[in-house]
């Protein structure tokens, strides 16, 4: 769930990358709606802008949170995760 930035791209194009699937949620929706996406849907991880974290923080659906963008209090930044992230090698393969 986000407004246009700099890292779209990084998750439009992740799916190149990674086996899992991308459920785009179009972030003027409400949170209960928001909750339908996230269970049907069965996501692991909600990554939202954290402008979004109204939002975010009404939610009911367990799964883990990370806001990008702007930080949000309460919630893991997708920027530290990065930064902290083992360095990937493309030899390790992820197919």
């Amino acid at each position: 769930m986000r407004l246009q930035s700099k890292l779209n791209l990084s998750t439009k194009f992740s799916g190149a990358t990674f086996p899992e699937k991308i459920a785009r949620i179009n972030h003027k929706l409400m949170p209960p709606e928001v909750d339908y996406v996230l269970e049907h849907s069965e996501s692991k991880i909600f990554l939202f802008d954290g402008s979004l974290a109204e939002v975010a923080a009404r939610l009911s659906t367990k799964v883990r949170m990370i806001c990008m963008d702007s930080p949000a209090e309460g919630f893991e930044q997708f920027e530290l995760l990065l930064d902290t992230a083992p360095a990937f090698s493309p030899d390790e393969g992820l197919l």
